[in-house]
């Protein structure tokens, strides 16, 4: 379900782009920063990038730059060109 496809929920299927997927990503990191905000708990949340990095060229060295992240910041920054492209 969820851990596989974040968009499960959806009324009506659909695909998304990469963007899409990105910026739900950041923003359920935003939502996990917000509920756990000490700096500590934010390795918790990098298994599920996975979820949302996938199918599409650059993919593999964007999951393993985001895991070398530490904040919703660093984050942001790495898929900004993803999302705005």
């Amino acid at each position: 379900g969820v851990f596989y496809n974040p968009w499960v929920f959806e009324k009506e299927t659909r695909n998304h782009t990469t963007g899409e997927s990105l910026q739900l990503m950041v923003s359920h990191i935003r939502l996990f920063c917000q509920t756990y905000p000490e700096p500590k708990r934010f390795a918790a949340i990098k298994k599920y990038f996975k979820i949302y990095v996938k199918s599409f060229n650059g993919a593999d060295d964007l999951k393993k730059q985001l895991m070398e992240t530490t904040s919703l910041r660093e984050v942001e920054k790495l898929v900004e060109p993803y999302i705005t492209s």
